[in-house]
């Protein structure tokens, strides 16, 4: 099982993946009420009840970004699909599961994985603390992870002799400081405040934009915060940012916390207006929606994203192939480009 972990992973980064890290299409489809499920992509045939099967692992967090754990598993599930969801002579199943950014769920996952014997890989996604923390487990299990969507510079560069965690997406090394390039340079930004959630992707981003600043002899405020903050502390950590002379806030957060931090910068606009940078974790679920587009006018708001987008104006032939094959499998995809109104 070991030889086909490693030949997969040499496969799979030369198979587009498609998973796309901007939520740009418009999904209709509702959230799941359950909390937790497991879902077979593939009709049980004479090869797979005759255990000529593999076992593939989306691990992704359905219970609070379910706009991009349904990207990244439609994404994976569709580069499958050009070679016929199979590896070798081998059927592959997917296995769908719902993290809810809890670590202890993730252990348990990974758990399942260790002690299933057609365990192939392990796909993750969204958030980086959970990785982090099991990290030991993953390496000394030998736990073969493909990380479409997690940020924190750890994941990849890490003191371990192996490292199982192989990642297509931004590096906090050099996100945070093109953050603090960005809002410095183009914004003139010379107070910054830092706001950041206390977890070692907090950590990561805080590790590369202080010493920008500091190299440049400013000394930004800081402000940590946790998951799951409320509106009341969220309301009073804006207004403090806001009666101080900080001239933007560059932010660290999820969904849950950042459209709270968005909507308070909203309802203060008239009294005082600052840039919000921030990283690309607000785009993964329901910000659009809930800070909507008349909103939106009413913020200076910048985030960052890779390159690649479907609503880029020049397309490759591959990226226009793969856009009509979703269309053409999901209806609630319309087009590339979200209708937010």
């Amino acid at each position: 099982m070991r030889r086909f972990r490693f030949l997969i992973l040499l496969y799979l980064f030369f198979i587009p993946l498609h998973a796309e890290s901007k939520f740009i299409y418009e999904f209709k489809a509702k959230k799941p009420n359950h909390f937790h499920y497991i879902e077979d992509y593939l009709k049980l045939d004479s090869e797979i009840l005759s255990n000529k099967f593999l076992n593939i692992y989306i691990d992704s967090d359905r219970s609070n970004h379910y706009e991009s754990a349904l990207a990244i598993e439609r994404g994976i599930k569709l580069a499958f699909e050009e070679h016929g969801n199979k590896l070798q002579d081998y059927y592959i199943n997917f296995i769908v599961l719902d993290h809810g950014a809890n670590t202890a769920r993730v252990e348990r996952h990974l758990q399942n994985f260790i002690e299933d014997e057609h365990a192939l890989l392990y796909f993750a996604g969204l958030h980086s603390p959970p990785l982090l923390k099991l990290q030991n487990t993953i390496n000394d299990n030998h736990i073969l992870t493909l990380v479409p969507w997690a940020a924190a510079s750890g994941l990849t560069r890490t003191t371990s002799p192996e490292n199982y965690i192989f990642r297509l997406s931004i590096d906090d090394k050099l996100a945070g400081t093109m953050i603090s390039a960005f809002a410095y340079n183009d914004l003139t930004c010379k107070k910054p405040h830092l706001l950041l959630e206390d977890t070692r992707w907090g950590d990561s981003n805080l590790e590369s934009m202080l010493p920008f600043y500091l190299n440049k002899g400013i000394k930004p405020r800081i402000t940590r915060f946790d998951w799951n903050t409320g509106k009341a502390t969220a309301k009073k950590i804006i207004a403090e940012i806001l009666n101080s002379d900080d001239d933007c806030i560059q932010m660290v957060a999820g969904v849950p916390e950042g459209k709270l931090f968005a909507k308070y910068l909203i309802e203060y606009s008239e009294t005082k207006k600052i840039p919000l940078i921030s990283h690309w974790g607000i785009i993964g679920g329901d910000f659009h929606k809930f800070i909507n587009a008349e909103m939106r006018k009413k913020i200076d708001l910048y985030f960052i994203q890779t390159c690649f987008s479907f609503i880029n104006d020049k397309q490759s032939d591959l990226a226009k192939s793969v856009l009509e094959r979703l269309k053409a499998k999901y209806s609630d995809i319309n087009s590339a480009v979200e209708s937010v109104k």
